[in-house]
């Protein structure tokens, strides 16, 4: 093998409790090369990273791992950081109540005398973040930095070791459009000093724009091996997903009737600044059938809209709710679910899902009545329940017992949905539903939105994503400091038009 490959991993197997999770895949990287990692949730992308990163031990899996020619057989995860191999999670495991610098050389500060040498820290840690482009005080404490700003310390933590190979994670998944680009330019100036990197992201114009070549993996084996300039996005998908997709994004069709629901001078404000609304004061409405998009940069009030109607916002808010022609008032989500109303929040994980319960336990947490008989729950009855959703969204698994921690980002989302259409609501809120979803879940989400739309459902949703918020949505509400700012059908929406208003262009 050429020894222009700082990194090759070959014929790497691993399984867990005997179902494979990777067999005999190969992945190599070049010296100063940006090579992306791309496949479905589940394909085996993060177990091959662990692997590499030294979570799981040598001996723990089949196949090798070489550097610049040299075997390596990592026994944790420091073992991997001192032989040159640097990760950045999409998960952020920040010390928070300790300051950026010592984030930034946690493990590695510099000394004087015995003790740590704080001017030297502090100094270092500055000039590291303006290579970056950041003006931080380093000496803050990383609570009081944004998530975004959070996931910026953590590429400044990576770059402070002077890796070799350094493994970006979905790095994108918290910046705004301005960090995204200065990110690439980042991995552009590391790939020119001659620094290997693994870039691993869902979204393929992200891909397309910083990664030099495109691995592939399908069902934990290799699927293909592409140059970025000699392929296109067609190519990638069919690659990932194992075979073609007629329609990224398939249109709501459903024939749309009265309306459900209307919101009027709705006000939140926020939570720490006393004369500050985060929300000023909007009015809308959405009709069954129909799917109502909110668009808005970072800061605009999606999440707070969404939560503020579940009655799930924790600061001050107001406004008047009508249901399906009558007043209501909602003051928590257990009156929203009795209104028939649900929420897919934007954090799976955080307030979602819980991870060590079952498929069949998280589906009919929300309404126990579903499977209770005499104040005891119907086991036989909640399988059942689960095993139809499994079916009916495709959710793979091994059993409805399975915990959803072992799930794939997909399908754990494929659980969400169905744990609040087992509530059969009239209206479903969503934040962000496609977050972190491969390609194949995402165009699986979009028809489950068309069904649901189909059967009568109203569906108000927020997403980042200008494509698929143009796409899918038949009406488009376009947010700015809190107040709407302009409202398009599908027809009449462009994405010019619509970032001109999100960022406040008249």
């Amino acid at each position: 093998m050429s020894d222009d490959y700082c990194l090759r991993m070959e014929r790497v197997s691993k399984t867990f409790s005997g179902v494979p999770a990777l067999t005999n895949v190969d992945f190599r990287v070049k010296k100063g090369e940006v090579a992306a990692l791309v496949g479905e949730n589940g394909a085996g992308k993060s177990t091959l990273m662990k692997i590499l990163s030294g979570v799981y031990k040598y001996g723990e899996y089949g196949g090798g791992i070489f550097i610049n020619g040299g075997e390596a057989k990592f026994s944790s995860p420091s073992d991997a950081e001192n032989a040159g191999v640097s990760m950045i999670y999409q998960e952020l495991s920040p010390f928070l109540d300790m300051s950026i610098a010592e984030n930034i050389y946690m493990g590695n500060y510099p000394t004087n005398f015995g003790g740590v040498h704080w001017a030297k820290l502090y100094d270092m840690s500055k000039k590291l973040l303006e290579t970056l482009g950041l003006d931080y005080d380093v000496k803050m404490t990383l609570r009081r930095l944004g998530a975004s700003q959070q996931q910026l310390v953590s590429i400044a933590r990576a770059l402070a070791r002077d890796s070799a190979i350094l493994v970006f994670d979905e790095p994108t998944s918290s910046l705004t459009n301005s960090e995204t680009r200065n990110l690439f330019g980042i991995i552009k100036n590391l790939r020119d000093s001659g620094k290997s990197v693994v870039y691993i992201s869902h979204k393929l114009d992200e891909i397309f724009a910083v990664a030099d070549r495109i691995n592939v993996l399908r069902d934990g084996e290799n699927a293909g091996e592409f140059e970025t300039g000699r392929c296109e996005a067609k190519d990638i998908i069919k690659s990932m997903i194992g075979r073609d997709i007629s329609q990224m994004y398939p249109v709501n069709k459903a024939k749309k009737g009265a309306v459900v629901m209307e919101v009027k001078n709705l006000t939140v404000g926020h939570p720490y600044v006393p004369d500050k609304k985060l929300i000023d004061g909007i009015d809308f409405s959405v009709r069954e059938g129909e799917i109502l998009g909110l668009v808005g940069l970072v800061g605009s009030g999606r999440t707070e809209i969404l939560n503020s109607i579940f009655g799930s916002h924790k600061g001050n808010h107001s406004h008047e709710l009508i249901l399906e022609g009558k007043k209501t008032e909602i003051k928590n989500p257990y009156e929203a679910r009795n209104a028939r109303m649900a929420l897919i929040t934007e954090n799976r994980r955080f307030n979602g899902i819980v991870g060590i319960m079952g498929i069949d336990t998280n589906i009919t947490l929300p309404y126990l009545k579903s499977v209770q008989r005499s104040f005891v729950i119907d086991k036989r009855k909640e399988a059942g329940t689960a095993a139809k959703y499994v079916e009916e969204l495709r959710i793979k698994c091994s059993s409805v017992k399975m915990r959803l921690e072992y799930l794939s980002g997909g399908n754990q989302q494929k659980v969400v949905f169905s744990k609040w259409l087992n509530t059969s609501p009239r209206i479903l809120l969503m934040d962000e539903p496609t977050r972190g979803v491969d390609v194949g879940s995402k165009v699986e989400i979009y028809e489950i939105m068309n069904k649901l739309a189909e059967s009568g459902i109203a569906i108000v949703w927020a997403s980042s994503e200008m494509p698929e918020i143009l796409a899918v949505s038949d009406r488009i509400l376009v947010l700015y400091g809190g107040t709407i700012k302009g409202q398009f059908s599908r027809g009449e929406a462009d994405q010019e038009k619509i970032l001109a208003l999100a960022s406040g262009v008249n």
